[in-house]
C-alpha cells in the first residue's frame, strides 16, 4: 500500500531569502502549494501561511494576465486583512515567475470538527454562526471579492477568543475563474471547493456573490441535519435539496435558509445584508394576525422561483458534479469540469450511480459502474479520474482508520480527536467514525474535568505553579478549554504576585543577616516566573555571605574557647553549627568581603513593586 506523504516533494530548508522556515509538508495542488512557516523576522517567530501560486501556462500574454489579476485582488486584502476576522496578509511578492502570499496562520480549531463531533446543531446555534459568518461575507462581499471556496475547514474558531474567523480568502479563488475564461480552451480542474458546497453556476467556472451565499446555507444545512450536503436527496423537477424532514427548525428559519440554497442564484438572497436582516427578524415579535397569514413553507419561496431554476439540459445538475471525485475529498481533491456536459447522458448518469455506491462503502461496486463506460463516450475520462481518486482516498481512510482505532485503544482521546478530521469525507467512513469520535470526546471531557479540580485544589493552598502545571495539562478540544485559558491567565498573576512577595520577604530577612530564612524564601520562587533570575542571583549572594557570617562566628567561639569562657562558647557553637548545615560545601568563603549587610541591594516593598 503506497504511502500518501511519499507523493509530496521535500520540505526546503527555507522560504522567500530565508525569512521564512517551513515546519510541515506543503499541500500541493495544480494551483499552489500551501505551508505553514515561521517568520524568523518577527519576535516570537509567529507562524504564517505561505501561498506560492504556480502557472498552469508558460504563455507571455498568460503571464500578463495573472500579473494584473495578481496585483489588484493583492490590494484588497490588505484592506479586508485589517479586520481581526479575516488572516492578515503580511506580505506578497514574485520571485522566478512565482507568485507568494504570506497571512497570518490561525490557530484554532475548523467548524469540520464542531460539525462531527457534535451534530445535529440546534436553530439557535446555527443562527449564531450564520450571523458572525455573513458579517464577514458582508464586509467581503462590499470590496468586491468573492470568497469563492467558502465551508467547514476555511472556518476556524479561534483558539485566542473563540470567535470564527473566515480563512481560505485568496487572490487565487477570484483568480482562477477570471483565467479559466481568458484560456477558455484549457480544460480546467476545478479546484473551487468541495462539491457539497458547490453551486450550480459555480461548477460553469462562474462565480457570484450568491455562491458565497450558497456555500453558507449549505453548511447551515449539514449543521442542522448532520448530514453532508451531497447526502441528502434533491426535489427531481427543481434541483432544490430535500432537507427540512430531517431538521428541527421552523418555518421562518427554513424559508431563510431555502433562501440561500437555490438552484439558482437569481432567486437565491442577493447580500449578505439581506439575510443578516430576515434572521434578526426572527427574534422580533410577530403578531396574531401575521401567523395566521403564514402558510407551509413549501407555498412560499423566499423569491418565486423562475423558469430557469429547473435543471436545463445545458446545465450541470447537482447530482451529475458528484461523478467528478469522490465526496469532499480532503486537500488535494479535484474534480475536471467540461462547458459541452449534458447532465442527461448516460455516462454522467452512470458515474452518478458509481459515486453513491462509493458513499455507501462499496468501492468494488463504484469501480465497476464507472469502469463500465465506453472510452467514446464524454464522462470516460473524468471516471478514469474519480476511479483513482476514489481508490487513493479509499487507502486513506483505511489507514487513517486504522489509527483512529489504535489510539482510541490506547486512551489517546486528543489524538481520535486530531486525526478524525484528516480521513477523508467519504460518507462510510464518516460514519464509522462518528461514535468513536463522540466517546473520545466525552472520555477527553471527563479527563479534563478531574484535572480541573486539581488545579482548583492547588489554587487554594495558594500553590499556584501547580495550578498552572495541571491547566496546561488539559488540551485544546475539550469543552472547557476557553475557561481554562483564563485561568490561566489569573493563576500566572497571582503566581507573579506570589513570587515577588517571596523575593520581598527575603531582603527583609537578609536585611537582618538571617540569611538561612532569606534562602528558605527564594528557594520557593518558582522557574517560570520573571522574579526567578533575580531569585538565583540572590541565592548565590546571601549563600556565600551566610558561609563567611558562619565562619565569623565559628571564630568566636574558638576565642571564647581559648579564654575557657565555655558558659558563651556552647551557645555560640551551637548557632555556628546551625548556620553551617546550610551551606553548601562548594562554595568557598571571600575573606575581603565585609559584613554581610553592606552587600545587600535594595527594592521598595511589594507593594510599590505591584503598582
Amino acid at each position: 500500500m503506497s504511502n500518501p506523504a511519499s507523493k509530496i516533494e521535500s520540505i526546503p530548508p527555507s522560504l522567500l531569502h530565508g525569512r521564512y522556515k517551513t515546519l510541515a509538508l506543503p499541500i500541493n495542488t495544480r494551483w499552489e502549494k500551501v505551508y505553514i512557516a515561521e517568520d524568523l523576522y518577527r519576535g516570537g517567530f509567529p507562524k504564517r501561511l505561505i501561498q506560492e501560486i504556480q502557472l498552469i501556462s508558460n504563455d507571455g500574454e498568460f503571464l500578463q494576465a495573472v500579473k494584473h489579476l495578481f496585483n489588484r485582488e493583492v490590494q484588497i486584502l490588505k484592506t479586508l486583512g485589517e479586520t481581526e476576522r479575516i488572516p492578515q496578509l503580511i506580505d506578497y511578492l514574485e520571485i522566478d515567475r512565482k507568485f507568494y502570499l504570506v497571512q497570518d496562520f490561525i490557530a484554532g480549531e475548523t467548524i469540520t470538527k464542531e460539525l462531527y463531533r457534535e451534530r445535529p446543531w440546534s436553530q439557535e446555534r446555527v443562527i449564531a454562526m450564520l450571523e458572525e459568518v455573513l458579517r464577514i461575507i458582508e464586509l467581503v462581499h462590499s470590496h468586491g471579492i468573492i470568497h469563492g471556496n467558502i465551508q467547514p475547514d476555511k472556518i476556524i474558531r479561534s483558539e485566542a477568543d473563540g470567535k470564527l474567523v473566515l480563512t481560505g480568502l485568496s487572490v487565487l479563488n477570484q483568480m482562477r475563474t477570471e483565467i479559466i475564461a481568458f484560456q477558455g480552451q484549457i480544460r480546467s480542474k476545478a479546484g473551487i471547493g468541495k462539491l457539497g458546497y458547490i453551486s450550480v453556476e459555480q461548477m460553469r467556472g462562474i462565480l457570484r456573490p450568491g455562491s458565497d451565499i450558497y456555500a453558507l446555507g449549505a453548511i447551515a444545512i449539514q449543521a442542522l441535519t448532520g448530514f453532508n450536503p451531497l447526502q441528502l436527496q434533491e426535489n427531481p423537477e427543481t434541483g432544490e435539496l430535500l432537507w427540512q424532514h430531517l431538521a428541527k427548525v421552523t418555518e421562518d428559519f427554513a424559508r431563510i435558509i431555502e433562501g440561500m440554497v437555490r438552484y439558482h442564484f437569481r432567486d437565491r438572497y442577493h447580500s449578505a445584508t439581506d439575510i443578516l436582516a430576515d434572521l434578526k427578524s426572527l427574534r422580533e415579535p410577530r403578531t396574531t394576525q401575521a401567523k395566521k397569514q403564514d402558510k407551509p413553507l413549501h407555498t412560499i419561496p423566499l423569491n418565486p422561483p423562475t423558469n430557469s431554476s429547473k435543471p436545463k439540459n445545458h446545465a450541470i445538475g447537482k447530482a451529475a458534479a458528484t461523478i467528478a471525485t469522490s465526496f469532499a475529498l480532503g486537500a488535494g481533491g479535484y474534480f475536471l469540469l467540461s462547458a459541452h456536459y449534458n447532465p442527461s447522458e448516460k455516462g454522467l448518469s452512470t458515474l452518478a450511480q458509481a459515486n453513491q455506491k462509493y458513499q455507501e462503502g462499496n468501492l468494488p461496486e463504484a469501480v465497476k459502474i464507472a469502469q463500465s463506460i465506453e472510452p467514446d463516450n464524454p464522462a470516460y475520462q473524468e471516471a478514469q479520474t474519480a476511479i483513482n481518486e476514489w481508490t487513493e482516498d479509499w487507502q486513506k481512510a483505511q489507514i487513517q482508520f486504522q489509527a483512529i482505532q489504535t489510539a482510541f485503544n490506547e486512551n489517546q482521546w486528543s489524538e481520535v480527536l486530531n486525526l478524525a478530521p484528516l480521513i477523508p469525507h467519504i460518507a462510510f467512513w464518516q460514519e464509522k467514525i462518528t461514535p468513536i469520535t463522540n466517546q473520545a470526546q466525552a472520555n477527553l471531557d471527563k479527563e479534563a474535568y478531574k484535572i480541573l479540580n486539581q488545579a482548583y485544589s492547588s489554587a487554594i493552598t495558594k500553590d499556584f505553579t501547580t495550578a498552572l502545571s495541571h491547566l496546561k495539562q488539559i488540551p485544546t478540544q475539550t469543552k472547557i478549554y476557553p475557561k481554562v485559558q483564563t485561568k490561566i491567565a489569573e493563576y500566572t498573576q497571582k503566581e507573579t504576585i506570589k513570587a515577588q512577595y517571596l523575593l520581598q520577604e527575603a531582603y527583609t530577612r537578609a536585611a537582618k543577616s538571617d540569611f538561612t530564612g532569606a534562602l528558605e524564601y527564594l528557594k520557593q520562587i518558582p522557574q517560570d516566573t520573571l522574579t526567578y533570575n533575580k531569585a538565583q542571583e540572590k541565592i548565590a549572594e546571601y549563600t556565600q555571605k551566610s558561609r563567611i557570617l558562619a565562619q565569623r562566628l565559628s571564630q568566636r567561639v574558638s576565642k571564647k574557647v581559648n579564654a575557657s569562657d565555655l558558659t558563651t562558647a556552647m551557645p555560640t557553637a551551637s548557632k555556628t553549627i546551625a548556620d553551617l548545615s546550610e551551606i553548601p560545601e562548594n562554595i568557598s568563603a571571600s575573606q575581603s568581603i565585609i559584613a554581610p549587610g553592606s552587600y545587600l541591594q535594595e527594592i521598595d516593598t511589594c507593594s510599590k513593586i505591584l503598582a
